[in-house]
C-alpha cells in the first residue's frame, strides 16, 4: 500500500513539474526567482529520493518515477532561464 500511495504522490510532483515547466516556456510568471527556488528544491528532493531508493536492496520500480521527475525539474530549471537563448539569436 505505501508503494501505491508514493507512486500517486510521484505521478502528482511530476505532473506539477510539467505544469511548471509550460509556465516558464510561456513565461506567464510574475515571481520566476521564487518559482526557480520552488523548482531546485523540488528537484533536490527528487535526487535525493532516488538515490535512497538506488541505496536500498530490492530497486523498486517507483525509482524511474523518482528519475523522471528529476529530470523534469532539470528541465523546469533550463526554461526558467529565458533570456539565455535571445541574447545569441539576437547578436547574430
Amino acid at each position: 500500500m505505501d508503494i501505491i500511495f508514493e507512486s500517486i504522490m510521484l505521478a502528482c510532483l511530476c505532473a506539477a513539474m510539467v505544469v511548471m515547466m509550460c509556465r516558464f516556456a510561456n513565461e506567464r510568471l510574475a515571481h520566476m526567482k521564487l518559482n526557480r527556488s520552488i523548482v531546485i528544491t523540488m528537484g533536490v528532493g527528487f535526487v535525493i529520493g532516488a538515490v535512497s531508493k538506488a541505496i536500498s536492496a530490492p530497486v523498486k520500480w517507483t525509482f524511474v518515477l523518482y528519475i523522471i521527475g528529476a529530470y523534469l525539474a532539470y528541465t523546469a530549471v533550463l526554461f526558467s532561464f529565458p533570456n539565455i537563448g535571445r541574447e545569441v539569436s539576437e547578436n547574430e
